[in-house]
Parts: C-alpha cells; structure tokens; sequence
C-alpha cells in the first residue's frame, strides 16, 4: 500500500510549528503523569494475581496475567504493561505515557494532509483542545497508570491499526515495507486484545473502509485482511477468557431500559457540544463540496463514536471514563472536517473554531493543573501519615480522602468501615499495614 497523492495540498509545509506543539504536548502529559499519584487497582497490580505477591521481576508477570484471564478479564496485554510499568521507576512511565500523545498527535496530524503550516497547527490545536475540553475523566483516561493504558495508550494503538485503511482510502501520502506489513499482523492481534468496546468499534471501522477500497478498486486488498484476520483473533482470545464469557451484563428488559435512559442523559450531558460540533462542519463540508470520501470517514467516525456510546446499553456498569473512545472519534471526526474546509479554501471556519475552544482550554487547563498538584501533594501527606505509622509500630491507619476539582484529577477514596475490600486492603498490602480506613475530607466553607 503506497501512495504519492496529496488530494492537491503539498506536503512540503514547514514543520517546525508542529514539532513545537509536539514539545509542548510531551513536556505537558509528563510532568502531569509525574504529578498523578498512584490510586485504586495501581496498588492491586503491583501483586500477582497467582498467589498475590509483589512483583518484583518480569517472569512473576506471565503466571500472573494467566490467572488474571482466569478470574477477572482477558486484557491480558493491557494489564501485562501496567505489571511491568508498576515495577519500573515511574520515570518510565511518564515519558511513555508523553511519547503516547505524540504519536497521536503524529498520526492525526498525517491523517490532515495540509498545505501550510498555518492551516495544519489550527486543525491540530483544535483537536487538542476539543479532546481536553470534552474528555469527562481527562485524569482517570490519560493520566492514571493504569487508567491509561487501557485508553489512552489502547487509543494510540487503535489509530495505528486504522490509519493504514483511512490512509488507502482517502489516498494520502503512505508507504510501507513488506517487513513492516507483516509486523503489523502482530500489532493488529495486539490492538484486538486491547478493549471489550473500543477494538469492536475500530475493527468495524476496519472492516467498513477495507469493503469500500474492495468496492473502488475491484481488487482483493489482500494485506490489509490479514490485518483484520489478525486482529479479529485477538478480539477472539479476549472475549473467551473465562472471566468475562462468566461476566453477566445487562440482561433484563428493565435494566437495559434503565441503562438507555441513562446512556441518553450522559450523551445529552457530555457529548452535546462534539455532536453540535459535528452537525455544524459536516453541514459546511457538504455545502462548501468537501471531498466525498473524506464525508464518507468522517460520517464512519462519528458512528463509530455513537456506537461506542450506546454500546453500554448492554453493559453491566457504566462510568464517565468510558466516554474516552466516543469523544475521541467524534473529536477525530470534526479535526477532518476541518482539513477538507480548508483544503477547499476556507480555513477561516479551522481558525474560528480553535479560537473558540482555546477560551474553553485556557478557562479550564490551569485550574487542572492545580487540581493535579493538589492530588500529589495529599498522596505526599498520606506517604508521610503512613511512614510515622510505621515508625511507631502501628498496624492501621485512617487515611483522608480526595474528591478532585476537575476531570484532571483522580479521586482517592477508601472505605471508613471495612478494610478487607478494595482498594483497602490492596493499599494496605502495598505498605506493609493490617488495615487501612478512608475518612471523607472536612466540608469546605
């Protein structure tokens, strides 16, 4: 699969603004990683799910994620990273974690294919945006370790399975070794195991753009089927872990019934202004005559995205972090709207809409940041609370909780009364205490 067509934007625009946001985005995702403290199931991975010892080397990890199939869920690479990043210095993850939003920026930004510097930082800059402005658990997604490999990173990983068949379709400038293509079998095994939700709906997505190249050219493309084939297997070898062909979801009519009226409310409530946004370019991409293959993508994303939304009618619980795949696919879907308006000579609607969301940003970002602050600086207190405890022979403490500010923060929240259930007991293990109690903070004003 390769490609010299540029769907007339050159390809020669200076770069350097681009390399510059790069810089900004790592330099931004590492230093809140840094500041995100551990919380929740962090402490439980940094057990073995075999006899519930810590990890200590690479080998305990293998047994374990072969017991956590068994007894909780089949994202076993998933959770075979967070294991070993849990081993790690958290430096590691950090810069992993920022070299993520790179290539997600990097991806996003081929899949644009402008012509001037100017037109492909406004496009970008309002992606970035619209994805921090919109994201309802923007911590709990990107920052939190293991919170964010399986969305964030499983994002990443799902955009570089797809960006082959967005690339062929809307005939971008791509190229690819055959040793390359073959690696991509692995990656797309890899990206089937990743998520329940968010490989069905990329695999669709897959599937939809490789029957339309099927349909346009009148050929087999037969590389990128070993691609689905491969990632179909993976998707297979997740939903038949014991754990979840046990897992029961919403199997009665009144809960299914309860959970549309629920999905409906949390559509209404945090993906009315992406879908307003959405309405609002595809009208003008239509209107202004953006290129049809491009509508036809961005149209696919934007189901895609609903799909991933409403799919969780079925699912035995839902919580706002699981918005990240929709919000990220209708955000996807309007930055490529905005590409074609500009590429029909209307960049003025790319520069209005970033200057729009750059308010949002900015009304919301600094008042994140400190959210993040606050959430370390508490989880340094409760290390020292811990430390003294320790000194002084204690076996249990009562830590305070944290309810955070924003959607950059993480909450910290342990139960006041039992300390055998999680995340108790796991944080409990984690410092070597019998017991460990959570107590709400004080009432502000």
């Amino acid at each position: 699969m390769s490609h010299t067509k540029t769907n007339g934007a050159s390809v020669t625009c200076d770069k350097r603004p681009f390399y510059t946001i790069c810089v900004i985005v790592f330099l931004v995702v590492l230093i809140l990683s840094f500041l995100t403290p551990m919380v929740s199931d962090d402490f439980a991975y940094c057990f073995s799910w075999k006899d519930w010892t810590r990890i200590r080397q690479i080998g305990q990890i293998i047994p374990s994620m072969a017991e956590h199939r068994s007894v909780t869920n089949g994202r076993v690479v998933v959770h075979y990273l967070v294991q070993l990043l849990l081993m790690l210095p958290r430096t590691v993850y950090g810069v992993l974690n920022a070299l993520v939003a790179v290539l997600l920026c990097t991806l996003t930004r081929r899949l644009l294919s402008l012509g001037t510097w100017k037109q492909e930082a406004c496009v970008l800059l309002f992606g970035i945006c619209s994805f921090c402005c919109f994201l309802p658990a923007l911590g709990e997604n990107i920052l939190w370790l293991d919170g964010s490999l399986n969305y964030f990173w499983g994002l990443a990983c799902s955009l570089l399975f797809l960006y082959p068949f967005l690339a062929e379709y809307l005939e971008l400038p791509y190229s690819e070794n055959k040793s390359v293509a073959v690696l991509r079998v692995l990656l797309a095994f890899i990206f089937g195991t990743w998520s329940e939700n968010g490989s069905l709906v990329f695999l669709s997505l897959s599937g939809c753009l490789w029957l339309l190249l099927w349909f346009r050219t009148k050929r087999l493309p037969v590389m990128p089927l070993l691609w689905i084939l491969a990632a179909i297997a993976g998707y297979v070898f997740l939903m038949t872990a014991p754990a979840t062909v046990g897992r029961a979801g919403a199997q009665s009519v009144p809960v299914i019934g309860y959970n549309f009226r629920m999905i409906f409310r949390t559509a209404r409530s945090e993906l009315l202004f992406p879908l307003l946004i959405n309405a609002t370019l595809y009208a003008l991409a239509v209107s202004f005559g953006v290129d049809r293959r491009l509508l036809t993508v961005a149209g696919l994303l934007i189901l895609g995205g609903l799909l991933a939304m409403f799919s969780y009618v079925f699912a035995a619980y839902f919580v706002p972090r699981h918005l990240c795949y929709p919000v990220f696919l209708l955000v996807l879907a309007s930055v490529m709207l905005l590409a074609g308006l500009c590429r029909t000579g209307r960049p003025v609607f790319s520069a209005v809409a970033v200057a729009c969301l750059l308010v949002v940003f900015l009304l919301q970002f600094p008042v994140g940041v400190l959210d993040v602050a606050i959430s370390w600086h508490k989880q340094q207190l409760r290390e020292q609370q811990i430390h003294n405890a320790l000194k002084e022979g204690q076996t249990s403490v009562t830590l305070e909780n944290y309810f955070p500010y924003t959607s950059y923060g993480i909450p910290f929240e342990l139960n006041p009364l039992d300390s055998t259930i999680g995340p108790n007991v796991n944080v409990a293990d984690y410092y070597g205490l019998e017991a460990v109690y959570g107590v709400d903070p004080p009432a502000e004003g």
